[in-house]
């Protein structure tokens, strides 16, 4: 019977997908928006609006995600601030469409008793004089968009007009308070309970405000070039890599001296030059403690490793601390990974390109282009600092850090979260150790990350260490009671563990918990199926199916059920069902030709059983199937011979032998 694989990427499936390749998609540079210009609308006060994002000048092609409004030169009316997910990460557009002097600016102070200090919820009603004036309506809000706040003070355009108008404030108690007096260009500051506005600091000096003219704004200018200081510094494994003569060796990090991994390629002169200074100050490197490993990624695509004559003289004449070697397809992967996992902006890496590790293995920084002796130099004297220097070194700009303990937390929780996605891309590339310990540090720095601690169980559940696994589980279970993945793994263990009514037992307590969580009816109808309750593990694997009616294995459990209770039939069906979602099962094939045996299809049996032999040809069972199938044909020859396969794979298997025997009997 198929057996559920219990692994991470089961529960990565559903909706949770859509997130992950959003994720991806933000990761590699693409537009969020699909390069959406920005749009500005004006009020024609007739009910419309009016596009004006050209003339406006508002319509750039950024992946813009906030915006803040406030008057930041002081001439009185609203300026914008815009911050985007691609550069310029932030925007100034200072508004002057209107002359100084034509709005009125309002700051609002509730009485701390019946509104709060800062008014949120105040509502303002300005009336210019003259019949035909609309009354202009703002209110005070605590925040107005994604991840912004504008500022409190409230604009309203009044024009250049000499004569007082009035506002009247509905204050959030109930109060209603009118303000007279109040003339254009003005700042005021309206308190509540006083009845005046009060004049803020600068007033006298906005109507004298002239407007500078506005700095270009040119497109950044495109690089490969970077140097990537690291403020989280990741354990770096032993790497596969190989001799210029194409045998095995390996990329050691972490033996003392600082390595720099640096790819090169034939035909890159950045490349050959940044080698060429390498060489020139091979002394100053190697008192410096620096090794340097410049593996050669020419022929990763089409195997044919050639160096040209010229540049392998040239390398030929390499002297230590600089060592060459081939780069390899999973090294470069690898590379690439670590690259993306630590940079946002996933791009595929230039050349040249390195990777500085410390002495004790840890990546430092990446340098995406040449980098110089000088600062290599300087870079590994670093050393291994602590995260405030670490920050230091990696910001863009000099000051200082805020050592403040939400800082540190807020720093911890990026690190984990970092090395977590490290930890899942070391174990997808087969790096089971060097996953493991980064799941190990995790938990560690934050001994509530649930995921981190069922991860390791699930790791080594994987290498059979099933009481340690078990431990990871119950350790995850306690940290987060609501967190059911650890229950369902805890329950795979129990259950190869033998301890079949506690697996069931935690199986249902899973379906409890989620009803539709997947594959928990698949592994409680393989339990009911060992326990003999074959009735009982039919009506789990159908409710299994009834959730996801593409499982191939939960078709082919339910029809090897069938076929245990004798409904042919009905096995045959369930069984061309999971072949038709997974014609690759080769259990499915030989069940299918058990069923159609006892259906009276020989020639449909035989068919099945030699699919699931193509499929695997060492699936004893159907090689042994296909041999009584030709016994009973009377063909003895064939079968004898299909007896003697079986046996030449497991020498000890009762079935084959035992027909076998009986066949050479009846000779």
């Amino acid at each position: 019977m198929s057996r559920t694989r219990n692994s991470k990427e089961d529960s990565d499936s559903g909706p949770n997908q859509g997130h992950l390749q959003l994720s991806k998609m933000i990761r590699e540079g693409r537009s969020w928006s699909g390069r959406e210009r920005n749009c500005c609308f004006l009020n024609t006060a007739d009910g419309k609006f009016s596009d004006i994002s050209a003339v406006s000048g508002f319509d750039f092609i950024d992946d813009s995600r906030a915006l803040a409004v406030g008057d930041w030169d002081g001439d009185g009316d609203p300026d914008l601030w815009i911050s985007n997910r691609n550069a310029p990460r932030l925007r100034f557009l200072r508004n002057d469409a209107a002359p100084p002097g034509s709005f009125l600016s309002l700051k609002l102070q509730g009485d701390g008793e019946s509104t709060s200090l800062d008014a949120v919820g105040a509502r303002v009603e300005v009336q210019e004089p003259g019949a035909d004036k609309r009354p202009l309506l703002r209110s005070v809000t605590a925040g107005d968009g994604f991840l912004t706040q504008s500022s409190r003070w409230l604009a309203f355009a009044v024009g250049r007009n000499s004569a007082a108008v009035q506002a009247k404030v509905s204050w959030p108690g109930g109060a209603t308070e009118v303000f007279a007096g109040l003339k254009a260009g003005g700042r005021y500051e309206l308190i509540q309970g006083s009845g005046r506005g009060k004049a803020a600091a600068g007033t006298a000096s906005l109507e004298a405000t002239k407007p500078t003219t506005p700095a270009a704004s040119p497109p950044p200018r495109k690089s490969d070039k970077a140097r990537i200081p690291l403020v989280t510094q990741l354990e770096i494994p032993d790497l596969p890599c190989k001799d210029l003569a194409g045998a095995d060796k390996e990329l050691l990090p972490g033996r003392g001296r600082a390595l720099l991994v640096n790819l090169w390629a034939s035909w890159c002169l950045p490349c050959l030059e940044e080698l060429k200074s390498f060489r020139d100050h091979s002394a100053e490197l190697k008192k410096a403690g620096i090794e340097i490993l410049a593996l050669s990624t020419d022929g990763l695509r089409d195997g044919n490793f050639k160096l040209p004559p010229k540049v392998k003289r040239f390398i030929d004449k390499l002297q230590p601390p600089l060592n060459t070697g081939r780069a390899t397809a999973n090294l470069v992967g690898f590379l690439q990974a670590l690259h993306d996992n630590m940079v946002p902006l996933n791009k595929p890496l230039p050349l040249p390109s390195s990777f500085l590790l410390d002495s004790s293995g840890r990546l430092a920084v990446i340098y995406k282009g040449p980098v110089t002796v000088e600062q290599l130099i300087k870079d590994a004297a670093m050393g291994n600092p602590g995260r405030l220097q670490r920050s230091r070194n990696a910001a863009m700009l000099p000051g200082s850090v805020i050592d403040h303990p939400v800082l540190v937390s807020a720093a911890v929780e990026n690190e984990t979260a970092l090395r977590f996605q490290y930890a899942l891309n070391l174990d997808k590339l087969g790096f089971t150790g060097a996953a493991l310990k980064q799941y190990r540090v995790i938990t560690s720095m934050k001994p509530g990350f649930t995921e981190a601690e069922n991860n390791i169980g699930l790791m080594l559940l994987r290498t059979g260490k099933l009481p340690e696994a078990a431990a990871s589980f119950q350790r995850a279970i306690s940290l987060r009671t609501d967190h059911i993945e650890p229950r369902f793994n805890l329950a795979a263990v129990l259950d190869r563990q033998g301890k079949l009514d506690q697996a069931a037992a935690l199986y249902l307590e899973v379906l409890r918990l989620r009803p539709d969580y997947p594959r928990a009816n698949n592994s409680l109808g393989i339990i009911r199926a060992r326990q003999g309750r074959k009735a009982l593990a039919g009506e789990h694997f159908r409710q299994e199916l009834t959730l996801d009616p593409g499982f191939a294995e939960a078709h082919n459990n339910l029809g090897q059920i069938l076929l245990e209770l004798a409904d042919n039939k009905g096995a045959e069906a369930r069984l061309r069902e999971a072949i038709r979602v997974d014609p690759l099962d080769s259990e499915a094939h030989m069940n299918l030709g058990i069923a159609l045996r006892r259906l009276g299809k020989p020639a449909d049996a035989a068919k099945q059983y030699l699919e699931a032999i193509r499929l695997n040809p060492r699936f004893i069972e159907a090689i042994t199937s296909l041999g009584q199938l030709r016994m009973a044909e009377g063909k003895t020859a064939e079968a004898e011979a299909r007896f003697r396969s079986a046996l030449q794979i497991n020498p000890r298997f009762t079935p084959a032998r035992v027909n076998l025997e009986r066949l050479l009997k009846q000779k």
